[in-house]
């Protein structure tokens, strides 16, 4: 090799290192907080990438516009007005600071639910969910509510069934899967040996007696009344003595002819309780 040759090498490493250089200077800086990834080639840094020990943020000059931190990620970090789009702009996240709400929305429709891998790796929701549309709010699938619920400012409150039984026998003691106390109200659904259907409300029912009372027309030209007290204590609804071993249930009747009578024995059950608190 010439002395030449040598020399324009040299000179081309050279220019290189120098060029290098100049890049690592113009688009990083290295500081006590670590690595900064941005055009400086100006003197003001715009958009950049900040990689400290404990993470990475994506600024824009100082202000972190998003976070990534072990076991946390952060987007739209640096304002309450800034707007997460998602899905090629399908989707959009946003917090509205006049009513404190946080907004997910499409221009269709936007789907809450479930969903499953399939084998060859595609991903299928479930017909199970709740669909926000444009003018009503679409729920599938069974439905359990804790609290309130306000339809047109009128307040709806969720309940919870304590017992459910169509078949329950007319007599024998009823157990429910919570105590009654706690309990504002009890919806007590309750039917006839005739299957006549009718529901009692029972305010703070720990420890109160509730009648159970229908009046019927059996189809036999007579008017029949059908009652039973129940004594509701503790997780336990049982009817009523009114003397030790007699209990408080039966009917009684009048016929088209105006004759009455009565009966003593059970015509009366509960086949669902429902808890309000």
């Amino acid at each position: 090799m010439s002395l030449s040759s040598s020399y324009e090498a040299a000179k081309d490493a050279y220019n290189k290192a120098i060029a290098a250089a100049k890049t690592a200077t113009d688009y990083m800086d290295f500081g006590a907080d670590g690595l900064v990834v941005g055009d400086m080639a100006s003197g003001a840094l715009a958009g950049n990438v900040s990689i400290k020990s404990d993470g990475v943020e994506l600024r824009y000059e100082s202000s972190v516009l998003a976070r990534l931190k072990a076991g946390v990620l952060e987007l739209a970090a640096n304002s309450v007005n800034a707007v997460v789009k998602l899905c090629g702009g399908k989707g959009t996240i946003a917090y509205y600071a006049a009513t404190n709400e946080l907004a997910i929305m499409s221009p269709g429709q936007t789907v809450l639910t479930t969903c499953m891998t399939l084998p060859d790796g595609t991903v299928q929701s479930s017909d199970v969910g709740v669909a926000c549309r444009r003018d009503s709010v679409l729920i599938k699938g069974a439905v359990e509510m804790h609290g309130g619920l306000t339809v047109d400012y009128a307040p709806v409150y969720g309940g919870k069934i304590l017992f459910y039984n169509p078949s329950q026998s007319m007599a024998g003691t009823i157990e429910l899967s919570e105590t009654a106390e706690g309990y504002n109200y009890f919806d007590l659904l309750c039917k006839t040996d005739q299957s006549h259907y009718f529901s009692v409300k029972v305010p703070d029912p720990n420890n109160k007696m509730a009648v159970l009372s229908a009046n019927v027309f059996d189809g036999n030209n007579a008017a029949v009344v059908k009652s039973k007290v129940v004594h509701i204590t503790g997780k336990i609804i049982n009817t009523a003595t009114w003397w030790p071993g007699k209990y408080a249930t039966g009917q009684s009747y009048i016929w088209a002819n105006s004759t009455c009578g009565s009966d003593y024995g059970d015509f009366v059950t509960v086949v669902c309780v429902v808890g309000y608190k």
